[in-house]
């Protein structure tokens, strides 16, 4: 009998470690497209995101000036996972994060798929914003 309830409160500490454990681990946003639009006033070349967290590597070669490179894919639970945004512009190499933590928060409560909008504007600088999929359209 001892033995048994020892197993039972082993089971029951297992179970509940569990249920915590997956109750406060970050759900993350789901994303199912990116876009990238160059408000530099120059052409951007060798443009390269990559999630590090995850090994994803997205890439195109040029983004001209006063346009965008769109990306759409299946729907991923990013988990709160920062991405760097790397291009060459007038032979200067850049290397930015992305990352609006305020925004990846908030989607987090959403079951509905978010894009991952990044405006580049002068000097490499970013904006980066989230809207719903129904709404970026």
């Amino acid at each position: 009998m001892k033995y048994a309830l020892s197993i039972a409160t082993t089971i029951m500490i297992c179970v509940t470690t569990c249920l915590v454990g997956c109750a406060s681990s970050p759900k993350g946003e789901v994303i199912d497209k990116l876009i990238i639009n160059n408000r530099t006033g120059a052409d951007m070349n060798n443009v390269a995101l990559r999630v590090p967290a995850t090994g994803l590597l997205i890439g195109c070669s040029n983004i001209l000036k006063d346009r965008e490179f769109s990306l759409g894919f299946p729907e991923r639970q990013n988990r709160h996972n920062p991405a760097v945004l790397e291009w060459k512009q007038n032979g200067r190499p850049y290397s930015r994060r992305i990352v609006n933590r305020e925004e990846l928060h908030s989607a987090t409560s959403s079951e509905q798929p978010f894009v991952v909008i990044v405006d580049v504007i002068k000097g490499g600088y970013l904006k980066i914003r989230l809207e719903a999929e129904n709404l970026a359209k």
